[in-house]
């Protein structure tokens, strides 16, 4: 008599290492949106973006608002490089990379990175899920590349895509295709400077996750780097007459002077030296205090 139930043979089929690692990170970039005050965080974290959205319209006169003195002032010609509104201007590049360096912009990505980057290792050491993911043939790497990948490309939906979808708003309003032509190439490199910038501030979040043993603790850490770098800089800046210190000292003044330095846009009082030293040197320090941390036998332990 046959058994009801036999074993069907099965071929070995090797998965390419991406296909185990990528799931991981898209669940990290869709972590926010999976419960409601996630999505109200992200919506807030937008403010900027539509505060420039409804400039953009006013300029190229879709919408009739503000005083009419300045309505006419932006309508009627660019702002001259170096002027007080130059930043209002959409017809310069300046007027997206303040999108996203700007001081209001600050308090937004702050929020946001505190929330999903600081938090990203420091929650799955909490619920034991690494013992889980590096026993299933994620490698440690691998897990934090997941991680920064994730991590990075919701950030970089703020810092860097919506820069550039206002960008494409702007093209698409203005009379005809002179704005395209005379920012394209400008916007390319603004972009890519948004985005490096924007890596390598998401990977010292990940790595202060990393060394964390809570994720309270981390958001603690990540918020003292922040703002208790930029803090102590425009301390010693104005105690010392050197403006120049903010560069050196705050990670969040360091991470726009690497952008308008790559973009070419006015770094007036600061150091680009000590800008990518300031960003360079927290992280190498994060990574070698996480590094001991996220270690296969210590998460097997």
């Amino acid at each position: 008599m046959n058994a009801p139930y036999s074993y069907r043979e099965a071929s070995y089929t090797p998965v390419p290492a991406s296909r185990r690692w990528w799931p991981l990170a898209t669940r990290e970039a869709t972590q926010l949106f999976r419960s409601r005050w996630g999505i109200l965080l992200y919506g807030l974290c937008l403010i900027p973006f539509l505060v420039r959205t409804v400039i953009l319209m006013i300029v190229f006169g879709v919408l009739n608002l503000g005083p009419e003195s300045l309505r006419a002032r932006l309508q009627t010609r660019p702002i001259a490089a170096g002027g007080a509104n130059v930043e209002l201007d959409p017809r310069r590049i300046g007027f997206y990379a303040a999108q996203a360096l700007e001081p209001p912009a600050f308090v937004f990505i702050l929020l946001l990175t505190s929330m999903v980057v600081a938090r990203a290792i420091a929650r799955d050491r909490a619920t034991n899920a690494l013992e889980l993911l590096w026993t299933r043939g994620i490698s440690p790497a691998q897990y934090v590349l997941a991680k920064w990948v994730g991590g990075t490309l919701l950030v970089g939906s703020i810092t860097v895509f919506a820069p550039f979808v206002l960008w494409l708003l702007a093209v698409f309003l203005a009379p005809d295709w002179t704005l395209l032509q005379n920012t394209a190439g400008e916007m390319a490199v603004l972009l890519g400077g948004l985005a490096l910038a924007t890596g390598m501030l998401t990977a010292i979040g990940i790595f202060v996750s990393g060394a964390a043993a809570t994720a309270n603790g981390a958001i603690v850490v990540w918020t003292t780097i922040l703002v208790g770098g930029g803090a102590i800089a425009e301390l010693l800046a104005a105690v010392l007459r050197l403006p120049e210190l903010r560069s050196w000292i705050a990670p969040w003044t360091a991470f726009g002077v690497v952008v308008r330095s790559i973009a070419g846009l006015n770094v007036r009082g600061a150091s680009i030296l000590g800008a990518w030293c300031c960003l360079g040197a927290l992280l190498l320090w994060s990574f070698w205090r996480a590094r001991k941390r996220l270690r296969m036998e210590d998460a097997l332990a």
